[in-house]
C-alpha cells in the first residue's frame, strides 16, 4: 500500500534524543530561540530511552553549573583516586547527571513550548531546490536547520588511527545494612583483576542511598555481560555487603582519534558523537556537548542556514597536540592495554586533581603538560611516541630528507658514498622496489588457473611491445616513457597529498625532468648509450619552485620535504637522486597503499609478490648477461640498459594499477 507523505515545515529538525539533543533543545529555550518556532524531534526509542549517568566537572563561574542545576542529579567534591585515599577537586566538583531525569526536563520544556517529538526512523535526508528534507515513514519535514546526533561510522583503514571501546556495565544498588553516605566518589579503581585488559571500577553514592557500581573496560574488547556479573558481585559483595538492586546501565562509548565517515550531502549540522565530540582518550563529551550548544544557538541566532551547514559540517577539533596526546594513550591501550593501570594511577596520584582535569579539558599549557608527562612512566609513550611518528604523512619525507643529506656529507661518487647508497639501493629494491610491482595478479581479481594465465599472457605482451618500441624508435620510447611513468608517480604522491589527476600528472612530471634535467651530463650520456643523441639541458631545473609555492600554499609539510629531498638529491649521482624517489617515495606509497587494498602485512605482500619478482630479477639478469656478449661494457651501458628494463616492465605494472582503480 502506498500513499502520499505530508510535507511539513518546521523551523528546526533535531535527529535523535540523546544528550546532545537535549542539551540543545535546553539551550534553544534559555535563549529565548524556541517561541514561536515550529521544533521536531525524531528518535526511534521515544519510549524507551536506556538509562545512562552523564558526568562532567566545573567549577562555580562556569556557566554549565548555573544552567543545568534543575537536572544535575549529584555533586561530588571528593575523589578517590587510590582506596582510602580522598583528595579535594577544588575549585571543581563533579556532577552526574541521569538520563531519565535529563530526559524528562527537556520533554517538559520542549512541550511548554509546542516541540513536537515523534518516534520513528529517519528514512533520508536529501535537498530539492532550497529545500532540505527529513524523510520519514510518514511525513517529511523541510527545514533550513536539521541537526543530527546519529551515530557515525569512523575509517577504519586510516594508519596511525585507532579505535577501541569504552565498554561498561553498572548496577544502581542500595546497601541494606546503613552505609555512609559521602562526598567522595571512586573515579577509576583498578584494583580489580586486569586480565591482560586496561578495566576498572567507577563508584557514584547519591544523596539518596543508592549507589552506582560501574565495570568499566577500555580496550579493543567489549566486556562480556556473564564477566561483568561475576566482576560486579565480588566488587559488590567486598565493599558493600547485602544490596538491593535498583537498576542498571551498560553502554559502549567510541574511543577513537579515526577519520568520521559522514554519508550523504553536507545538509545537516552535526552534534554530538557525530560532531566529534568525544575526547577521544577519555569518552567523556557532556561538556563538550553543552559547549557546542552554546555555539549553535549563537550561529541560530545570526539565521544565515547556509553559513551555518557549512561551518559546522565537522566539530570544534583539537589543539593539535591534545590530539596528539590522545594519540599516544589510545595506541598503548590498543597495543598494551595492561599498561593503562600504571599510567591512570600515576596521573591521579602524582599530578594534583585540578590539574588533571584542566588536562582533560585541553585548557593547560604546554609548560603544565610537561611537568604531567614527567611524572608519567615513559616507556609506554616513547614506544607510542615513536609509532605516531612512524605513520605521520611527513615522517618519511623527512626521514628521505635526511638520508639524502648523509649521502651527500659523504662526499660525491666517494668509496663511503657508494657503499652505502648502493647497498640501501640494493635492499630497497629487493625490499619493495621491484616487489610492490610483482602483486598485479592480486589487484586484478582473478584467481582461477585461466584468469592467471590470460594475466600473464597479456603482462609479457605489453613488457614485449615496449621492449621492440625501445629497439627501433629510442626517442619516442623515451617521451612515452616520461609520460606514462610522471602520471604513475604523480598518482602515488597525489594520493597521499590529496592532488587532482591532472595536477597529479603535472608533478611526477616535474620531478623526472628534475631529476635528468640536473644531472644533464649523466642523462646525456646514458641516452647516447641508448642510442638517442640529445643534449640535456640543465635549464629546467628550477621546475620545482612553483610545486614548492603550492605545498606551502597549502601548508603541506610532507610535500615540503619531498621537494627538499629532491632539491639535496641533486647534488648526488643520478642513480641514487632517482633510486632515493623511485623506492623511498613512489615504491613506500604503493606499498602502503597495497596493504590498505589487500588486506595484508608487509611480509605476506612480499611473499605473494616473490615469485614474480624473483622472475624480474632472473629476467634482468639475463638481459645484462646477453647485453655483455654482444656490446662492450660501461657504466653508462650498463644504467641505460637497467633504465630500458625498468620501463619495460613498469609499463604493464602502470596499466594494470590503473586498471584496478578505475574497477
Amino acid at each position: 500500500m502506498s500513499f502520499n507523505k505530508t510535507e511539513v515545515h518546521a523551523d528546526a529538525v533535531i535527529i535523535g534524543m540523546g544528550a546532545s539533543s537535549c542539551l540543545l533543545l535546553l539551550a534553544m529555550d534559555r535563549r529565548g530561540w524556541l517561541r514561536g518556532k515550529r521544533v521536531v524531534v525524531i528518535e526511534p526509542l521515544l519510549q524507551q530511552l536506556p538509562q545512562k549517568t552523564f558526568c562532567f566537572w566545573s567549577s562555580d563561574k562556569d556557566s554549565i553549573q548555573r544552567d543545568l542545576k534543575e537536572i544535575i542529579s549529584d555533586s561530588w567534591s571528593h575523589c578517590e583516586v587510590m582506596r582510602g585515599q580522598s583528595l579535594s577537586m577544588s575549585p571543581y566538583q563533579y556532577h552526574g547527571v541521569e538520563s531519565s531525569v535529563l530526559w524528562q526536563h527537556t520533554r517538559s520544556v520542549g512541550n511548554n513550548n509546542g516541540v513536537v517529538f515523534i518516534e520513528g526512523l529517519v528514512d533520508a535526508i536529501d535537498e530539492e531546490g532550497d529545500k532540505k528534507k527529513v524523510h520519514t515513514a510518514i511525513d517529511i519535514f523541510c527545514s533550513d536547520y536539521i541537526f543530527d546526533s546519529r551515530p557515525p561510522s569512523f575509517a577504519s583503514n586510516d594508519a596511525g588511527f585507532y579505535h577501541i571501546h569504552q565498554s561498561f556495565v553498572g548496577w544502581f544498588v542500595r546497601p541494606k545494612t546503613a552505609h555512609f553516605i559521602s562526598d567522595t566518589f571512586r573515579l577509576m579503581d583498578f584494583e580489580i583483576p586486569q586480565n591482560g585488559q586496561c578495566q576498572f571500577m567507577y563508584v557514584l553514592p547519591f544523596l539518596d542511598g543508592r549507589i552506582l557500581v560501574e565495570f568499566t573496560r577500555f580496550g579493543k574488547q567489549k566486556i562480556e555481560q556473564q564477566e561483568a556479573q561475576e566482576m560486579l558481585e565480588a566488587y559488590i559483595g567486598e565493599h558493600f555487603g547485602d544490596v538491593e538492586m535498583v537498576a542498571s546501565e551498560h553502554g559502549c562509548i567510541p574511543m577513537s582519534n579515526a577519520r568520521l565517515e559522514l554519508s550523504g550531502p553536507k545538509l545537516t549540522i552535526p552534534i554530538g558523537t557525530r560532531a566529534g565530540l568525544l575526547k577521544p582518550s577519555s569518552g567523556y563529551a557532556f561538556r563538550k556537548m553543552y559547549d557546542h550548544a552554546e555555539r549553535c544557538l549563537d550561529e541560530l541566532e545570526k539565521e544565515c542556514p547556509k553559513a551555518f551547514v557549512s561551518e559546522t559540517s565537522t566539530g570544534p577539533k583539537s589543539a593539535s597536540r591534545f590530539a596528539w596526546y590522545d594519540q599516544l594513550l589510545l595506541h598503548i591501550l590498543s597495543h598494551d592495554p595492561q599498561q593503562g593501570k600504571g599510567i591512570f594511577q600515576t596521573l591521579f596520584s602524582k599530578v594534583a586533581l585540578p590539574d588533571t582535569f584542566q588536562f582533560l579539558d585541553e585548557k593547560t599549557s604546554i609548560w603544565q603538560e610537561m611537568k604531567i608527562f614527567s611524572r608519567l612512566p615513559k616507556i609506554p609513550f616513547l614506544r607510542a611516541a615513536w609509532a605516531g611518528c612512524s605513520y605521520s604523512k611527513m615522517f618519511h619525507p623527512l626521514s628521505l630528507l635526511i638520508l639524502s643529506s648523509v649521502l651527500v656529507v659523504m662526499g660525491y661518487s666517494t668509496f663511503m658514498q657508494n657503499i652505502f647508497g648502493y647497498s640501501l639501493l640494493a635492499l630497497g629494491m629487493v625490499a619493495i622496489g621491484m616487489p610492490h610491482g610483482a602483486v598485479d595478479h592480486l589487484l586484478d581479481g582473478g584467481n582461477g588457473l585461466k584468469s592467471r594465465a590470460i594475466f600473464i599472457g597479456q603482462y609479457l605482451m605489453l613488457m614485449c611491445m615496449m621492449g621492440v618500441l625501445w629497439y627501433f624508435v629510442p626517442a619516442l620510447s623515451l617521451f612515452f616513457f616520461i609520460v606514462f611513468s610522471g602520471w604513475h608517480f604523480g598518482s602515488g604522491d597525489g594520493y597521499v597529498w590529496g592532488l587532482k589527476s591532472s595536477l597529479s600528472w603535472l608533478w611526477g612530471c616535474s620531478v623526472l625532468l628534475y631529476l635528468f634535467t640536473t644531472h644533464s651530463v649523466e642523462t646525456t650520456s646514458i641516452l647516447s648509450q641508448m642510442n638517442i643523441s640529445f643534449e640535456v639541458s640543465s635549464h629546467y631545473s628550477w621546475i620545482l619552485f612553483p610545486w614548492l609555492l603550492l605545498a606551502l600554499f597549502k601548508r603541506n609539510l610532507a610535500w615540503m620535504f619531498t621537494i627538499a629531498m629532491l632539491w639535496v638529491s641533486s647534488f648526488l649521482p643520478l642513480v641514487f637522486a632517482f633510486g632515493l624517489y623511485f623506492v623511498g617515495q613512489h615504491s613506500w606509497v604503493g606499498w602502503q597503499y597495497l596493504k590498505l587494498k589487500l588486506n595484508k602485512n608487509s611480509m605476506q605482500i612480499w611473499w605473494n609478490a616473490f615469485p614474480f619478482h624473483l622472475g624480474a630479477w632472473l629476467l634482468l639478469g639475463a638481459t645484462f648477461f646477453f647485453h655483455m656478449e654482444l656490446s662492450s661494457w660501461s657504466e653508462y651501458s650498463a644504467w641505460g640498459l637497467f633504465f630500458i628494463f625498468l620501463s619495460c616492465v613498469s609499463f604493464p605494472h602502470v596499466w594494470m594499477t590503473h586498471r584496478s582503480f578505475a574497477k
